[in-house]
């Protein structure tokens, strides 16, 4: 299957669509007040706080560049929630992304995921027969997948299992609400 450049924003965009709504629902739990999301050059910048999944800025500058005030807007509320400042990259982003970020200090320290990529010309991708994906439909499910989440990124203490459960909860309240 191959994507256009028109693909990868919607899946950018759904991406980013998706944690600013599951910030809102975290903002709506008890004690969970700094998770919120704003608009940021075309994308969204999501906080959600100190040890969660989500605090950067996704699907930034994919159809309008990116600006120095934007820059100062991800600084401010990151600094504000206690977090360092992140921007997730698409390699179909406007160059002003990469080359504001290089002025201004930043660099690349890891590459959180690559989910989408540019196929040569003439292969082909075949699924794997034994694997499955389906939603989670019931509380069941939900806990083997928080279970396969802790296990998976390693969250070994209490506090990284609390914020998976947290996460969690969000999730499931963000679900129940589409």
């Amino acid at each position: 299957m191959s994507l256009s450049v028109d693909d990868v924003k919607r899946c950018e965009d759904a991406e980013a669509n998706d944690a600013a709504a599951i910030a809102d629902s975290l903002a709506s739990m008890a004690g969970r007040s700094v998770a919120s999301a704003w608009p940021l050059a075309g994308g969204r910048l999501i906080i959600t706080g100190d040890g969660f999944y989500v605090n950067r800025a996704i699907a930034v500058a994919l159809r309008q560049p990116i600006t120095k005030d934007d820059f100062d807007l991800l600084e401010e509320r990151s600094r504000a929630a206690g977090v360092l400042p992140e921007v997730e990259a698409c390699p179909w982003a406007d160059p002003s992304l990469l080359a504001l970020a290089a002025e201004l200090g930043y660099r690349a320290t890891w590459f959180r995921s690559v989910l989408i990529r540019a196929l040569p010309a003439g292969s082909a991708s075949t699924p794997r027969s034994d694997l499955e994906i389906r939603p989670v439909e019931n509380d069941r499910d939900f806990a083997a997948w928080r279970e396969v989440t802790v296990a998976g990124f390693e969250l070994g203490s209490h506090r990284q299992q609390e914020i998976a459960r947290q996460w969690g909860e969000a999730l499931r309240r963000f679900d129940s609400g589409r």
